[in-house]
């Protein structure tokens, strides 16, 4: 083993090595959307010059993966983090002023809004397709059901769709 070295990068380019990153905190949890935080050192008060937080890089919603390797072996550099610029901050401490990046993963994208949907007549795989397209995200591998099932979605996120299926979808009666 090694030293770990850190790559940041920003819809594919690498962040400016002269910007000193203090720490990564990545969670991931179940029933939860991944988030990270990225801490920097970033400016000087005294003259008001903050160059990374004025800089575009940490822009809210802009794509940022943080990537891990080993120095020296970068075929075997892993992506730890994925995800989209929520905000920053800049807070003062006793030797620096940092710069504070909150990142989530794009499913976040799927709380955002809280809209009625009724869904007719649909397996629950092609509902849980729907939400996840709908949300302008890439849908993977979803099981399908043999159950073809009613759901109405009022006015929840997506994600909260997703995570309370059974809850949520409920059988309709037919009308004669």
């Amino acid at each position: 083993m090694g030293v770990v070295t850190v790559s940041i990068l920003q819809n594919g380019k690498l962040i400016k090595p002269e910007f000193e990153l203090l720490s990564i905190d990545v969670l991931r949890e179940c029933n939860r959307i991944p988030v990270a935080e990225l801490v920097y050192a970033d400016g000087k008060p005294e003259k008001k010059e903050f160059p990374l937080s004025d800089s575009n890089f940490f822009q809210a919603g802009k794509e940022i993966e943080i990537k891990l390797r080993y120095e020296g072996v970068t075929e075997k550099e892993k992506t730890v983090f994925k995800g989209v610029v929520l905000g920053q901050a800049l807070r003062m401490s006793s030797e620096a002023c940092l710069l504070q990046v909150e990142l989530s993963d794009t499913a976040v994208r799927m709380t955002a809004a809280r809209k009625s949907t009724i869904f007719e007549e649909m397996k629950d795989a092609d509902v849980i397709g729907k939400l996840i397209t709908t949300a302008g995200l890439k849908k993977g591998v979803v099981d399908p059901t043999k159950v073809t099932r009613t759901a109405l979605e009022n006015a929840v996120s997506a994600a909260s769709m997703l995570l309370t299926t059974e809850a949520v979808v409920a059988e309709m009666p037919k009308k004669d």
